[in-house]
């Protein structure tokens, strides 16, 4: 049994470190790992 998952927002890469997270919907967008504030945020598809 299987359940699905709440969605996380949108898939996102930190301009600064780099680092791939999800925004969880929130405003502003900022990267858990080095918490630089994306102000032109980059979107990752795949």
């Amino acid at each position: 049994m299987s359940k699905s998952a709440a969605p996380a927002g949108t898939k996102r890469r930190c301009i600064s470190c780099g680092a791939k997270f999800y925004d969880l919907n929130r405003q502003p967008i900022v990267c858990p790992k080095c918490d630089a504030e994306l102000a032109d945020p980059v979107t990752i598809i795949s």
